[in-house]
């Protein structure tokens, strides 16, 4: 009986060392990341859209002064929201924790 726990002991000890390594494989070939990397990545990218929205108005505010009707007022914001949209598409999220 002995003999059969330290048998168990041991493939246990074996099976957690081969996970301990493989997870260190994936992260050296950068298909694991960090959760607090992940985290701090998503929290400065939900700044970078807090950021565009709150200044959406000051930067279309001009654009709508001179549209002359609904359809006008429309493709401006259209417009401008593709804008930001495109501008929020070209963040590189792998900088951003550089």
């Amino acid at each position: 009986m002995h003999l059969a726990a330290l048998a168990s002991a041991r493939a246990a000890s074996e099976q957690a060392r081969a996970r301990k390594l493989l997870l260190e494989c994936e992260t050296k070939e950068r298909r694991l990341v960090e959760r607090e990397a992940v985290t701090k990545a998503a929290l400065e990218f939900a700044m970078h859209i807090r950021n565009g929205l709150l200044g959406f108005p000051a930067r279309v505010a001009h654009k709508l002064v001179g549209a002359a009707d609904a359809e006008a007022i429309e493709r401006v914001l259209d417009d401008a929201i593709r804008e930001e949209l495109a501008a929020l598409s070209d963040i590189d999220l792998f900088a951003l924790n550089d």
